[in-house]
């Protein structure tokens, strides 16, 4: 439900040997919140984009949630403009 799964990203990563991962898309609450998280699992630093998320919420709240988790997780969250780019 990721980013990872059934894809070769983890290759093409490791190939490139990134170490942080910059992440924004769609589905905070769902999408990005199970590539986050499996990054995490793979040993990558993620900074997620706060304002290049949006969550689909179908329960309210459930982008926030999904942030925190991540947060937990030891994600950064930080807006683009704390990063120095505009989104």
């Amino acid at each position: 439900m990721g980013g990872f799964d059934g894809t070769a990203l983890d290759d093409r990563l490791e190939d490139l040997e990134a170490r942080t991962l910059y992440v924004t898309g769609l589905a905070t609450d769902t999408y990005v919140q199970h590539t986050v998280l499996e990054a995490c699992k793979r040993g990558f630093r993620v900074v997620v984009v706060e304002d290049g998320v949006r969550g689909m919420n179908v329960e309210p709240g459930d982008a926030d949630r999904a942030l925190a988790a991540m947060r937990e997780a030891g994600v950064v969250v930080a807006y683009s403009a704390a990063l120095g780019v505009q989104v």
